[in-house]
């Protein structure tokens, strides 16, 4: 079970740097695109 929880905790957080990466290329504003990466869980 623990390696389940891990492996859907890694992929939340690679979907996580998916969208983050979507945003910042979108975005101009790189304080909000800072504010979503400090959000962003460190595994």
């Amino acid at each position: 079970m623990e390696a389940l929880h891990k492996a859907c905790l890694t992929a939340l957080h690679a979907i996580c740097l998916q969208i983050f990466r979507h945003i910042a290329q979108k975005s101009d504003d790189a304080s909000y695109a800072q504010a979503l990466f400090s959000v962003s869980p460190s595994l």
